[in-house]
Formats: C-alpha cells, sequence, structure tokens
C-alpha cells in the first residue's frame, strides 16, 4: 500500500492534490492524507508529530512525501520512504537568516534522510545535486525525473 501525504491545502495556492487524488484512484491500495497544519513554527512540530504517529500506524507501508512538507521525512522510514520535490523556489528567494532555515527543512533534512527522490524535471534534478555537493551530503541518493501529468479537470 501506498500512503501519500502531502501539505494542508490552503485556499488561495496551488494543491497538487488533482495530481495525487487520481494516483490514488488508480493505484490501489493507496491512500492520500494531508498533514493537519500549515507550516509555521509551531505548525511544523505538529506536523512533525503527525507524520512519527502514521509512521507507527502504518507499518509496512511505502510513504510519497509531496508538497511543501518536505521536513517530515526526518520521522519517516528511510527505506520506506519516497519524497518528491516539485521546485525549489521557495529557497531561491530568501535571504539571510530564511535562506538557511529554508534551506535545512526543505532541502538538507529531506537529502539526508530519504533514498528515492522524484522531480519533475532534470533542471531540478541538476539543482538538488548541486545542493547535496554543496552541502557534501555522502549518502547514497537516487534522484529521478518523473514528469507531473497535466491535468484537464
Amino acid at each position: 500500500m501506498i500512503v501519500y501525504i502531502s501539505r494542508k491545502n490552503l485556499s488561495g495556492q496551488f494543491s497538487i492534490f488533482k495530481i495525487f487524488s487520481l494516483l490514488c484512484e488508480n493505484i490501489k491500495p493507496s491512500i492520500y492524507l494531508e498533514v493537519p497544519f500549515k507550516s509555521s513554527f509551531f505548525g511544523i512540530i505538529g506536523n512533525l508529530a503527525y507524520a512519527t504517529i502514521l509512521r507507527f500506524k502504518y507499518k509496512s507501508v511505502l510513504f510519497h512525501i509531496t508538497g511543501d512538507i518536505h521536513y517530515i521525512s526526518l520521522v519517516m522510514p528511510r527505506e520506506r520512504t519516497i519524497l518528491t520535490i516539485h521546485d525549489l523556489y521557495g529557497i531561491r528567494n530568501q535571504k539571510g537568516l530564511k535562506s538557511l532555515y529554508f534551506n535545512l527543512l526543505w532541502v538538507y533534512i529531506p537529502l539526508m534522510a530519504v533514498k528515492h527522490i522524484f522531480v519533475p524535471t532534470s533542471l531540478i534534478k541538476r539543482q538538488l545535486l548541486f545542493a547535496i555537493k554543496k552541502n557534501r551530503i555522502s549518502k547514497a541518493i537516487k534522484i529521478h525525473v518523473v514528469c507531473n501529468p497535466v491535468l484537464y479537470v
């Protein structure tokens, strides 16, 4: 079984729910879940607690993390977790301490915590490979390019 975990759907923001809800309909058995909190300081702590509960509730499933909650990979089982990074927009537009914060939660921790990462383009793959080299991450990480489907709904 695959458990897809995504960020909380916020009004006015693009959600990848449409993409992964279609996957859930066509890949059985699978479940689509959203973390309960938006990614504020306390929301991150709450989402990490929620992900920890999911880890123990679903002991022998494959977890697929997507959306802007890459940091929950920290508490998920490395061998059974896949991360999809759709873009690096949030970290490219930050400066100073905010840049360090975003790099830590959205790139560095996820790169250390998972074995397989899916990205939609070779550009994002090159950017992640650069981040691996820059941060001297030595773990074996496989980055796979899988294009996002275009949905007409």
